[in-house]
């Protein structure tokens, strides 16, 4: 039974009704394709940094073993200098690094690629989870930016999804065995 003037009252309620739920699933929607975004930067640029950290680590190794390199990069990490006990080191003996050259001409640079193909067969075990997480991964040993240093490493780690961080660690020497430590305070990311 229906009243007078009342007719199609229900039916506008319902479209309301439909109309504000209609409306908040969009607005649902619209929220989790911006949280499934930024997830995925998130994730990108956590894989960015894991590999430019990678990076970091491996020249530190490099530097500690360089018969593990190939002859010619090795060549270009073995101490030049030795001190007046007769033992290697980076520095002469006005405490001038090896290492010289601004980051447009470094010292030395190193591109290491997803492609396990053009990797060097030294380098396999690695970067065991470059392949599995992709992207690249470019080292270059600068300038020391600080005086009685040895040099300024710079690590680019690239994501698949082209996101990059870039860590710069400038390195020191110590002496009884000769290592290469990173210098308090200058492990940096910056960008």
């Amino acid at each position: 039974m229906s009243l007078p003037g009342r007719r199609g009252s229900a039916i506008l309620g319902c479209l309301l009704v439909l109309l504000l739920l209609s409306i908040l699933g969009g607005m649902a929607l619209s929220s989790g394709r911006m949280e499934l975004k930024s997830t995925y930067y998130l994730q990108e640029e956590s894989v960015a940094l894991y590999l430019s950290e990678s990076g970091l680590q491996f020249m530190l190794y490099a530097f500690a073993h360089p018969g593990s390199l190939p002859a010619p990069v090795a060549d270009r990490l073995l101490p030049r200098y030795f001190t007046k006990d007769h033992r290697p080191t980076y520095l002469d003996y006005n405490g001038q690094s090896q290492f010289g050259g601004p980051a447009d001409s470094p010292a030395l640079e190193i591109r290491i690629p997803d492609d396990l193909v053009s990797w060097p067969p030294g380098w396999g075990a690695l970067w065991p989870d470059l392949k599995i997480l992709g992207g690249q991964v470019i080292v270059r040993v600068l300038g020391p930016q600080l005086s009685g240093a040895v040099a300024t490493i710079e690590s680019i780690g690239r994501s698949k999804g082209n996101i990059r961080k870039r860590l710069l660690v400038t390195v020191q020497e110590r002496s009884d065995p000769l290592r290469i430590l990173p210098m308090p305070g200058t492990w940096n990311e910056r960008y």
